[in-house]
């Protein structure tokens, strides 16, 4: 039965390094790009041309063979090279290519930047809180350990949060 099979053993001379590099620009392109959408909310419908501002004579073929892959995943209307960079158009890189991303005509990048800020705010000042109550050793001590470690865990996710959205609005305030 295929259920009890073993799982097969692939020989190395199948691994093909190259295209594993070339795999990781274009997941890269997708991610990076996908994550500043999301980040600063340009809605979905909005297909914003990707900018390839500098790449390497490898890194351009790459995208170049990849674009139409690239457009759909990433939802953008193609890719320009050797394009300058928008006031508007936000800047990211992936794998040894600079790209950007124009979104100023699309999202209020001053509403943005207040929203980003005022959320930032509010990460921080739930840090503190969640903190100071994991510092005190009196609530460590007498609170049961699932309430500490979902604390713990509280903690751990809105640093994490803080931390990306403090990207954002770097990544923000750098368009201008």
């Amino acid at each position: 039965m295929l259920i009890t099979a073993p799982w097969p053993e692939l020989p190395e001379s199948y691994a093909d390094e190259e295209a594993a590099r070339e795999m990781e620009l274009v997941i890269g392109a997708i991610a990076e790009g996908r994550s500043v959408r999301s980040e600063l909310n340009v809605p979905p419908a909005a297909r914003p041309p990707l900018l390839v501002v500098e790449a390497g004579p490898h890194e351009r073929r790459v995208l170049q063979e990849n674009a139409a892959v690239i457009g759909q995943m990433l939802r953008v209307a193609g890719l320009k090279f050797d394009a300058a960079v928008d006031a508007g158009a936000v800047p990211y890189a992936a794998e040894g290519a600079a790209l950007a991303l124009p979104v100023a005509e699309h999202i209020d990048l001053a509403a943005e930047r207040a929203r980003l800020a005022k959320e930032v705010s509010v990460l921080a000042t739930d840090i503190q809180r969640t903190g100071a109550k994991l510092a005190n050793p009196d609530f460590v001590a007498r609170a049961p350990e699932e309430v500490v470690d979902e604390n713990r865990e509280r903690l751990t996710e809105a640093q994490a949060s803080k931390a990306r959205l403090e990207a954002a609005l770097k990544r923000l305030e750098a368009v201008g």
